[in-house]
């Protein structure tokens, strides 16, 4: 999980995507999706509960300045990202402390 501040100061978060499929991670280019879709659940998370979040079709998200602030103001924020699939619901999520 990457991320960074952007020209209006909105957080930025990117990420590597993961297949729940059997595929060869030696090989060369992007795993197989494995999915009907592509689809993540993004959060922002502090002070023990969730503060914002947002559904997105691609390995990317962004929350305005605005959002993170509002949710700094209840401690260190955590970013939580779950891939979400039609047959099994939202996956194990990756989380990474932001630095705001």
């Amino acid at each position: 999980i990457r991320c960074r501040r952007d020209g209006d100061e909105a957080l930025v978060i990117t990420w590597v995507r993961r297949s729940r499929s059997a595929t060869d991670p030696w090989g060369p280019g992007e795993v197989p999706l494995a999915e009907a879709s592509e689809a993540y659940a993004v959060s922002l998370v502090a002070g023990g509960a969730e503060r914002a979040s947002t559904t997105v079709m691609a390995p990317t998200a962004r929350f305005s300045a605005a959002t993170v602030a509002a949710a700094a103001a209840f401690g260190p924020v955590q970013v939580r990202i779950a891939q979400l699939s039609v047959p099994v619901g939202a996956g194990l999520a990756a989380e990474s402390l932001v630095a705001v």
